[in-house]
């Protein structure tokens, strides 16, 4: 199981769970995971997480995905600490081992450091707290 982390109003951490498989990010619905962030594209990127570790795919997105402020060109293995981007949404990559493995659709607040966050079909006010679809 991997996890992205990214800090939440008030300084508290938010989770979004990745079990093992192929997750898709972007604006479209049809991802995995929605990123309501015009800097991110309808189909930006695509993370799959493995027995080896978590790694990340740009789709060929019009802005770019970033390990570390690296550009992603080819399949780049993520580590603990790290800090993926897609545009100018970001996260902390955390890598937890020996959990059970499921997938969590939790919800992720909007936050105005990263502007903005997750989003799913409706956002009601600046910090109101939307699911990932």
């Amino acid at each position: 199981m991997a996890k992205l982390v990214v800090k939440g109003p008030n300084g508290r951490d938010e989770v979004l769970t990745l079990k093992e498989g192929v997750h898709r990010f972007g604006r479209s619905p049809a991802n995995d995971f929605v990123v309501f962030d015009s800097t991110v594209s309808r189909f930006h990127c695509e993370i799959e997480v493995r027995p080896d570790g978590m790694w990340v795919r740009d789709l060929d997105s019009a802005n770019g995905t970033f390990v570390n402020d690296v550009p992603v060109t080819e399949p780049t293995q993520l580590h603990k600490g790290q800090v993926l981007r897609l545009g100018t949404s970001e996260w902390k990559c955390v890598t937890l081992r020996n959990q059970p493995s499921r997938r969590s659709r939790r919800c992720v607040p909007f936050i105005p450091h990263f502007r903005p966050a997750w989003s799913a079909r409706n956002v009601t006010g600046s910090f109101a707290a939307v699911a990932c679809i």
